[in-house]
């Protein structure tokens, strides 16, 4: 037992001892081909200043590559690791094997292209020894090595046939003796290694698991079955929300995928090419999901215009006493008898006509008055959403109205009872968008939006709902990163002209101011939303 343990630290030793070996034979060697491609390009000898802290290796290698104009190719998918370092004025090829050498990468040059990948030491054997003496007995020393391999060794030194169960062919057996026989040597090894031989009528010997039935060691339809794993898979850049509605049915039939919230990862059990073709399906759907901002700018604008023009005359039932109103802005006074009599007075004696004195009830409106009103009310609203995800901007008014029921109860002496419902009526204004961005980082944004708005209710009446006018438009645009792009122009026009006078002769351009009122409004409201999305991440 001593020895055995011996021999496996010295194996153990002698295994770091290459891989340090082959990882010292690695940097150099990418030493060599830095300093070669160096002297042809002067731009990776230029000096850089680094200053990072826990940054990922593989993007710290993309900005490189992209602020000094090189050639480089890199496994994005493949680089894992982060680097802490502080430099200053290094070249840029001793910042390239710094990264190789703490981040276990490794860097080839062809045709003036770099190529960063991570390293894969080369996989050493395990040696098997078998000798035999001069007295035809065996002596043996392996450690680590798979039964398919031992077995070939073993035909080839002993001459005798062995056959064994294929799903033993990978199974790691180790084995140490001297001074044996072939049967104790094969004894040996199936009782240290957990398993059973024994030789057959034609002398060859079988190998299968111990515990297998006597009669036989192994089934004739014994195949290699998929070994069974369990692995938590991790997702780095996007949640585990609804990930599992995506991944196609093939792929997780014979795998049990179990959500793990709180460290944003799968538990995932099965066979182990299952288990892998899944992680390697996760993997490339793992990717980093683009936030946008949206600033939008909402302006509804009202240009409200009003005319008023005439003359009224009349008669009241008191005296009409003195004369009231305004001059400016705008005409709009009521002219008593006292005042008519004397504008009578002035005008008579300079035409053909001469007119009498009115009543004291007697009097007159003269209006000219003119209204020009513009209101504009303006939002600006920020949003923020994922790639894919819809943002919602909702804002409105509710309104109630009263809904009475009368109940009769009773038919011999009937009761009335009257019972009061409020209810209620929402306006609203909802602006939904879904922005989607694609490679060349050009935005789709999906737009839906509705405006409601109440109209006056008739004399106030609080029983009768409020009506409600409706505008709204939905539009698929595509702009590019950080340009603003005008939506609407949803217009409603009014115009109303209305008049009052003398048949006829209301209608006579002149006349119609003195025998007439005139009213003309119009008004033309004005709905533009402006929408400028910009990529943040």
């Amino acid at each position: 037992m001593r020895i055995r343990q011996i021999i496996f630290l010295l194996s153990a030793l002698l295994v770091c001892r290459v891989a340090v070996a082959q990882s010292g034979d690695r940097l150099e060697r990418i030493r060599e081909s830095l300093d070669s491609l160096a002297a042809a390009d002067t731009r990776y000898n230029e000096p850089i200043d680094l200053s990072v802290t826990n940054f990922s290796v593989a993007d710290l290698l993309k900005t490189i590559a992209i602020e000094n104009s090189l050639n480089v190719n890199l496994s994005l998918d493949r680089i894992r690791g982060q680097i802490t370092c502080n430099l200053e004025r290094v070249p840029v090829k001793d910042v390239l094997l710094l990264c190789c050498k703490d981040c276990g990468l490794d860097l080839t040059v062809e045709s003036g292209i770099v190529t960063v990948a991570p390293w894969q030491p080369s996989e050493r054997l395990p040696q098997i020894t078998i000798a035999r003496d001069s007295s035809g007995l065996f002596s043996m020393d392996f450690s680590g090595c798979t039964l398919d391999a031992l077995t070939r060794r073993l035909v080839a030194e002993t001459g005798d046939n062995i056959v064994f169960a294929p799903l033993l062919a990978e199974r790691k057996v180790s084995g140490f003796g001297v001074g044996m026989s072939v049967d104790q040597m094969m004894e040996n090894i199936s009782a240290s290694n957990g398993l059973r031989c024994a030789r057959n009528e034609s002398g060859t010997w079988m190998i299968g698991e111990r515990g297998r039935d006597k009669g036989s060691f192994f089934p004739v339809d014994d195949t290699p079955a998929p070994s069974f794993c369990v692995r938590l898979f991790q997702m780095r850049y996007r949640t585990i929300d609804d990930v599992v509605e995506i991944i196609p049915t093939q792929l997780k039939k014979d795998i049990e995928i179990k959500v793990f919230p709180d460290q944003n990862s799968f538990v995932l059990s099965g066979g182990q090419p299952d288990v892998e073709a899944l992680e390697r399906y996760l993997r490339e759907i793992d990717k980093s999901v683009p936030l946008i901002s949206i600033d939008v700018i909402i302006v509804d604008a009202l240009d409200r215009k009003s005319r008023s023009t005439g003359v009224t005359f009349g008669k009241g039932k008191e005296a009409s006493g003195a004369s009231y109103g305004t001059l400016s802005p705008g005409v709009d006074v009521s002219l008593g008898a006292d005042k008519i009599n004397k504008l009578i007075n002035a005008f008579n004696g300079l035409g053909l006509v001469n007119l009498g004195p009115v009543g004291p009830n007697f009097y007159a409106d003269l209006k000219l008055l003119e209204e020009d009103g513009v209101v504009t009310l303006r939002s600006t609203p920020k949003l923020s959403t994922l790639n894919g995800h819809k943002a919602v901007l909702k804002s409105g008014e509710v309104k109630y109205y009263k809904e009475s029921q009368v109940n009769i109860i009773g038919t011999q002496n009937p009761l009335q009872s009257e019972s009061y419902l409020w209810k209620n009526v929402e306006a609203s204004f909802v602006l939904d968008m879904t922005p989607i961005v694609s490679a060349d980082s050009t935005i789709t944004i999906r737009i839906d939006l509705n405006q409601d708005e109440f109209t006056e209710r008739d004399n106030g009446d609080l029983t009768a709902p409020p009506g409600m006018t409706k505008r709204g438009f939905n539009s698929i645009v595509k702009v590019k990163d950080g340009e603003m792009i005008l939506l609407g122009g949803i217009e409603k026009n009014l115009t109303e002209d209305s008049s009052k006078g003398l048949p006829w002769v209301a209608r006579v351009p002149v006349l119609r101011l003195f025998c007439g009122n005139v009213t003309r409004t119009k008004q033309t409201q004005k709905l533009n939303v402006f929408i400028r999305p910009t990529i943040v991440l």
